[in-house]
């Protein structure tokens, strides 16, 4: 079914751009292709055992953690967070709605976000439930709309652990990694020092890679992006959703209904190509092949884990460099049927737009405008202007001059937002007010957080955003807000740099 050679070749090609990778192809039975390439650090090389930080594909074995309370009678889906925490403190008037099902499908309305570094304590996530949480802003109100962010997945693990009083940690080696054989995969950095562990690298003008002698670490986040695992231990995961939840021994860790619901369709992203979240997956269809898939990053972190339940197949990626999708796209287009065609946009008409004219801004696709310009309906996405197309009734199609389209833009039963690419655009109902350029040297600077550090630069007419890795070109939006196309929005407030709304760094004086 599956050409391994082709497969091969792509995975030796990634070496180019990450020093290191680990690959698994499995069915429900067997790893079919299994191999680690390149270093994982100075001297050593990559294999199936080597550990890598796998980011955000920690929300997968969270959600599975709260899905095995669920049948246990612990928990609920749809019971009230407040009613298991009652105590608990957050911003929006309409908090108190809030489930574990909005919580786990990114419709809480609660903002992205997020340290790298943070608390290194056991308790990390009661402080973070005290500290951190009654302060977040939220992104709209619960249940309305889909967007994604680690604040959900956080506050469900901490549930958990209120709720069961073991530590979230206890919790997963207790109901997931034990049952699946997961004997490796953990959140401890200093248990992950005693296996073959992936080290971050910086990759240099060149083409070169520096290594990096930084592990991030904040307890805090444990449940939505910290779990340290290899291609062994997400092998033996995926495996078990692929078997419908029954583990190797024939015993059952989640029943086939769970697993379907996991992988129902709780709200759509509205992206093209066409995509839906379930519970902790994500569910896409591209050239006509349906899968669910979760990528992670953190740090230089890269990884993905996708299942096609269709052919019973699955893949894991963990490098630490950003690389890894191309094998992904390797297996969907050797499983696309031949008779798949591209879907026909027709041109928006003026219906399609007269309702939503306007400005709309998104943390993390920066600013959305909606106009007609001669009758004609046009989308203008950070002052790239392009022609309306119309993918569904509740679609539309930002479309270049050659038809393609280059973004998806969702129509939401609430006119104070559409969505872009899978991202909330909140409606901006001021006039937007610009500031000269002159004013732009006043946000030059380093600024910091911690063990991370920007730096902002304006050499003649460009405005630069500066990491250890490269410096990105900023486009200006509106006030002091500019957008990064690596980094989304940033903004300058009160002598702070702010990232999508949720990272703060503080100007060095």
């Amino acid at each position: 079914m599956i050409n391994f050679d082709s497969i091969d070749r792509i995975a030796r090609s990634l070496l180019k751009d990450a020093p290191g990778l680990s690959v698994s192809i499995f069915n429900e039975k067997e790893t079919l292709y299994q191999k680690g390439l390149g270093e994982s650090r100075p001297g050593e090389k990559a294999s199936p055992e080597t550990l890598f930080r796998i980011g955000s594909v920690s929300k997968t074995l969270t959600a599975a953690l709260i899905m095995v309370l669920v049948e246990k009678g612990e928990l609920d889906l749809d019971t009230r967070v407040k009613d298991y925490i009652p105590e608990l403190k957050l911003s929006h008037a309409e908090a108190e709605d809030i489930t574990l099902r909005m919580l786990l499908s990114h419709t809480a309305g609660l903002p992205d976000g997020g340290d790298l570094f943070g608390y290194r304590e056991a308790e990390g996530l009661s402080r973070y439930a005290e500290e951190i949480l009654p302060g977040l802003e939220f992104v709209a109100s619960p249940g309305l709309l889909y967007s994604y962010g680690n604040h959900a997945f956080n506050l469900a693990g901490f549930i958990a652990e209120k709720v069961c009083g073991l530590p979230f940690t206890q919790l997963m080696e207790k109901e997931v990694f034990n049952p699946l054989g997961m004997g490796s995969s953990t959140y401890d950095p200093l248990k992950a020092m005693t296996y073959p562990l992936a080290l971050q690298y910086d990759r240099k003008e060149g083409g070169t890679f520096e290594l990096l002698h930084s592990f991030p670490e904040n307890s805090s986040c444990y449940p939505s992006f910290f779990c340290i695992s290899n291609s062994t231990d997400m092998t033996k995961f995926g495996q078990m959703f692929l078997r419908g939840g029954e583990l190797s021994d024939g015993n059952s860790l989640l029943s086939k209904d769970t697993i379907s619901e996991m992988f129902s369709v709780q709200a759509d992203r509205f992206t093209c190509p066409e995509s839906y979240m379930g519970i902790s997956w994500v569910q896409s269809i591209e050239q006509g092949v349906q899968f669910y898939w979760h990528s992670g990053g953190i740090g230089t972190y890269r990884s993905f884990l996708v299942l096609f339940p269709d052919t019973g197949l699955g893949v894991f990626i963990a490098s630490n460099q950003d690389t890894g999708w191309e094998i992904v796209d390797e297996v969907v287009k050797q499983l696309s049927p031949d008779s798949e065609s591209e879907q026909e946009v027709e041109l928006a008409q003026s219906q399609h737009v007269a309702s939503l004219k306007g400005n709309y801004v998104s943390a993390k696709k920066g600013l959305l405008h909606i106009e007609e310009v001669n009758g004609v309906p046009k989308i203008v996405i950070n002052g790239i202007e392009y022609r309306a197309g119309v993918l569904n009734e509740t679609t539309l199609a930002a479309l270049d001059d050659m038809h393609e389209v280059k973004a998806a833009v969702g129509i939401l039963h609430n006119n104070n937002y559409l969505m872009l690419n899978g991202a909330p655009c909140v409606k901006v109902k001021e006039p937007l007010i610009q500031i000269p350029e002159s004013q732009w040297e006043g946000f030059e600077g380093a600024y910091t957080q911690g063990e991370l550090t920007f730096s902002i630069s304006k050499p003649d007419d460009q405005f630069l955003l500066i990491d250890d890795e490269g410096e990105y070109a900023c486009t200006y939006l509106y006030e002091s807000k500019f957008f990064s196309k690596d980094y989304g929005m940033i903004e300058f407030k009160d002598e702070e740099l702010i990232i999508m709304d949720s990272w703060k760094f503080r100007k060095v004086r």
